[in-house]
Parts: structure tokens; C-alpha cells; sequence
């Protein structure tokens, strides 16, 4: 399908002086960038988290020199508080075919910024944040209609020149082999978890659970293995953890998830499905620890957000999860040990000096990274890849 090429929509303010033999023109073009928007009409998992946490930054950027649009699919939801970025809906439908056949022509050959992993594989002037490798790294974990459609659609953006981008160090090398480019051809722009100082906690899940006042754990993972719950659950059942309870918060997809397992977990593990952010943040608040115990990861947000509420982490050494959390502000164990995983969570349950040093320095970790920093990297970058609608001023006539 050919896809219409449209010149790139500008507003352009022109200040015209009075009528005179040299006729002077100065005007300032507003570059226009397009920001997919079927995010919105997803369940708010890290990837959407990603999306929505960056539009928001990048609309308190407020760029007076280039104009950003979110165009959704019609009956998205409408993303609260936007200022400076134009909200839109507009199309047919929705899923992948308004993102593949109709965004491509509603952007008008603007750059178009997508932030969940997939774009349009046709057009032109695309941006596209790949948060990971995983569907070429652990495919098992996936359907094998999802796993075949991501291996083909980002290949196919990378043979079409599609600018890439990426959450971690480790997913850039992660998707340069899998991707067969340069590391140096794709772009890392970082994460925050800011975003969880604006959530008023809510502590009704943990009072349905009675948890109130009690020492607990929680974790935050779907059950797809990647997550690891089952080493989690395994470390629930050593007699010096008997006393004590694990809250796991998330959910599954099996459209999209090969089917996990909760049988035989031990009597102190409650699952609470998908929980509202408001409760998240309030079991944060709540929590003797938080635990990561992911085999796999492109960023890994949450241990950020249990830190920026001071929450003291216990995380799993791999993939991309140390280059998060940094050397000293999360306490580590070997994810497929579940025994020694016990030890960690009985040693630090019990020393509360260690926790106080963990909280410190979660405090100290999350303060370098700001969601405003990361959209500003972000912006750069799609400026500098596509210099022809960088915003400028014409020369004098």
C-alpha cells in the first residue's frame, strides 16, 4: 500500500511590516512532531507506563518552537493534564490497523514519535522506542502469533530506517544482535519513577488483606516466567519466612503470555490481580521490602518507584536490573536460588539499619534520574535525525 506523502503541517506565525520598497519577512516555524497515541487504548503496563510518564514530560518542556500532537485511535482515553501537547482523535477503529495503515497518513510526513515498541512499517520520518529484546531472547514466554509479528515488524523498521531507541545499555546490545546492527545505531533514552510523588496512596487493598501494621513483601509481576514469581513463591515456603506474608500485584495476558502457574505456592502468598495505582503506591508506602526476582528485564521501572517511596529493594542480578539500580541502593540475589533469596529476605526483614541504609540510598539512585531529562534526550534525538524540520528562522529577503 502506498502511503500519501504530505508536506509536514506548520504553524506559522509571520510578522508582516507596513508596505515599503524592501518587504521583510521574519517568521518563526513551529516544527510538528506526532506522538502515536494506541497507547491509550492499552492496559497500563511498564510499556504504557513509559508512554504516558513521557508525554507528560515532554508537554512540561513546552517547546515554544515546535508543536506536538498525541493522535489517538477515536475512543482512546483522553490523557489528563496536557497543556502544550494537542490531543487528537482521529481515524477508524483501532489496533494494529489504524497504527499501520492509517497513523502513516495522519502524520502527514511529520516525524512520528512512537513510544511501545512498534510504528508503522511504512512512511517515513519514524521514531520507535523498542523496550527490550525479549521476543528474541526468551521466546517461550510468548504466543506464537506475538512472537512472529514483533520479530518481523521491528526488523522490518530497521530495514526501512526507522530510527531506534531503547530504555537500557542492555537492551542495546540485546537488540543489536538480535536486530543485526551496530549498538552505536541505536539510541538509549532512560526512565524515572517521579511520577509515583504525584499518586495519593490508597490503603484499602492492603486493610482488605490485613496487612495494616503487619510486616509484609510485595512484588509486582504478571505471570509470565520472565517475572519469576515461582522462585518468589518457592522462597515463601522456608520455615524462617513462615510468619511472613507476600503480596504479588499484576496480572497475565494469555493472548499474549503462555499460560504460568500458581499451584502450590505456599499459605503466606496473596495475588491481588491488577491493582489501581493508587493502591500500588499504598502497599509501597506499607511494605517491609519490596522484591524484583525478574530474569529479564529492558529497564525494570518498578524498583525505581518502590525507592522514590522509600521502600527498600531487594532485586534480582540480571539483565538490565543492576545497571538500574546502581551498585549500593538495592540489596541483589541470584534469581534462580530460591534459598538464597529466603536468606536475603530473612536477613534484611530483620535488620532494620540495613533497610534505613537501603531507603537512603534509593533516595540518593532515583534523584538522578527525572523524567523532564529523559524527555529532553528524547526530543534531541528525534531533532537531530531529522534536521530538514528542525524548527528555524528563514534568512531576511
Amino acid at each position: 500500500m502506498l502511503v500519501p506523502q504530505h508536506k509536514c503541517p506548520m504553524s506559522i506565525g509571520t510578522k508582516l511590516p507596513s508596505c515599503g520598497p524592501r518587504l521583510r519577512f521574519n517568521a518563526i516555524v513551529r516544527a510538528g512532531i506526532v506522538i502515536n497515541g494506541r497507547f491509550l487504548t492499552q492496559r497500563t503496563t511498564g510499556v504504557q507506563r513509559y508512554a504516558r510518564e513521557m508525554v507528560h514530560a515532554l508537554d512540561e518542556l513546552d517547546i515554544p518552537d515546535v508543536a506536538l500532537e498525541l493522535i489517538c485511535p477515536p475512543g482512546a482515553e483522553r490523557l489528563p493534564g496536557l497543556r502544550h501537547i494537542r490531543q487528537s482523535f482521529s481515524g477508524v477503529g483501532g489496533g494494529q490497523a489504524w497504527e499501520q495503515l492509517q497513523l502513516p497518513w495522519l502524520a502527514a510526513g511529520r516525524p512520528l514519535l512512537c513510544l511501545c515498541n512498534l510504528a508503522p512499517l511504512v512512511g517515513r520520518n519514524r521514531a520507535v522506542v523498542i523496550h527490550d529484546a525479549a521476543v528474541f531472547d526468551v521466546p517461550a514466554g510468548y504466543s506464537p502469533l506475538f512472537r512472529a509479528w514483533y520479530r518481523f515488524a521491528q526488523r522490518a523498521l530497521v530495514a526501512s530506517r526507522a530510527q531506534i531507541i531503547t530504555v537500557s545499555q542492555f537492551s542495546r546490545g540485546r537488540l543489536a544482535k538480535a536486530l543485526n546492527v551496530q549498538p552505536e545505531q541505536i539510541e538509549v533514552v532512560g526512565e524515572s519513577a517521579d511520577h509515583v510523588a504525584r499518586i495519593e496512596p490508597d490503603l484499602s487493598l492492603a486493610e482488605r488483606l490485613g496487612l495494616r501494621g503487619r510486616q509484609f513483601i510485595l512484588a509486582i509481576g504478571s505471570l509470565h516466567p520472565n517475572k519469576n514469581i515461582a522462585t518468589l513463591e518457592a522462597a515463601m515456603k522456608d520455615p524462617r519466612l513462615a510468619t511472613l506474608q507476600l503480596v504479588v500485584v499484576g496480572g497475565q495476558s494469555p493472548s499474549v503470555f503462555r499460560a504460568g502457574t500458581q499451584g502450590g505456592c505456599a499459605s503466606n502468598v496473596h495475588y491481588t490481580g491488577y491493582a489501581t495505582d493508587e493502591q500500588l503506591v499504598g502497599l509501597l508506602q506499607s511494605a517491609t521490602l519490596f522484591v524484583f526476582p525478574s530474569r529479564y528485564e529492558g529497564f525494570g521501572l518498578p524498583p525505581l518507584e518502590a525507592m522514590r517511596l522509600g521502600c527498600p529493594v531487594l532485586v534480582s542480578t540480571a539483565a538490565s536490573i543492576p545497571e538500574v539500580c546502581g551498585r549500593d541502593a538495592a540489596a541483589y540475589f541470584d534469581p534462580e536460588d530460591a534459598m538464597q533469596l529466603a536468606s536475603a529476605i530473612a536477613d534484611l526483614v530483620s535488620n532494620d539499619a540495613e533497610r534505613a541504609r537501603l531507603i537512603a540510598a534509593g533516595h540518593r539512585r532515583v534523584e538522578q534520574m527525572k523524567w523532564p531529562v529523559q524527555a529532553q534526550i528524547l526530543l534531541n534525538l528525534v531533532r537531530d535525525r531529522f534536521p530538514a524540520l528542525v524548527p528555524h528562522r528563514p534568512n531576511s529577503a
